[in-house]
């Protein structure tokens, strides 16, 4: 991970990194090593669903804190044992995170659903619409307009 990071930074890439939470104490250490940006996706992707204030959900939200990393909002279904609408258990951890970052927080569809079959397959809009619960009117601005600005540049 750490030499393709070194290879993609001077083009302006960043990683996007994807790991069952619970297991986050595997990874951290490397993930403190990346000097460039990177993302965390899938709401740390805690499998099962972790309290947010678990020790884990602590340690992503003291990587947001260096600077670097980056906290996707996307496919609680994937991970959610409440299910939706509102995916009230990973909803918690994402809650906690836009509270304590909105500045390091993306949001994305995770179109096509490509982890769960068709027939599961979770409606957009309605995966957009979480996040009317999730953040203010003012985190919403960062989280869909702002942060993806700086992020991507654009």
């Amino acid at each position: 991970m750490l030499d393709v990071e070194k290879r993609i930074r001077p083009l302006g890439w960043h990683l996007m990194v994807q790991f069952n939470g619970c297991n986050l104490n595997d990874y951290v250490d490397g993930l403190r090593r990346i000097e460039g940006e990177y993302i965390i996706d899938h709401i740390g992707k805690f499998m099962p669903p972790v309290a947010p204030d678990d020790a884990r959900v602590d340690e992503i939200l003291r990587l947001l804190d260096r600077g670097n990393a980056w906290f996707k909002i996307c496919a609680g279904y994937e991970a959610s044992q409440t299910g939706g609408p509102d995916y009230a258990d990973i909803g918690a951890i994402a809650k906690r995170a836009i509270a304590h970052a909105p500045e390091r927080i993306i949001w994305g569809s995770n179109w096509p659903h490509v982890g769960v079959p068709r027939e599961q397959y979770p409606d957009d809009a309605e995966q957009l619409d979480v996040l009317l619960e999730w953040a203010s009117a003012e985190q919403r601005q960062r989280i869909l307009v702002d942060n993806p600005a700086r992020l991507y540049g654009f």
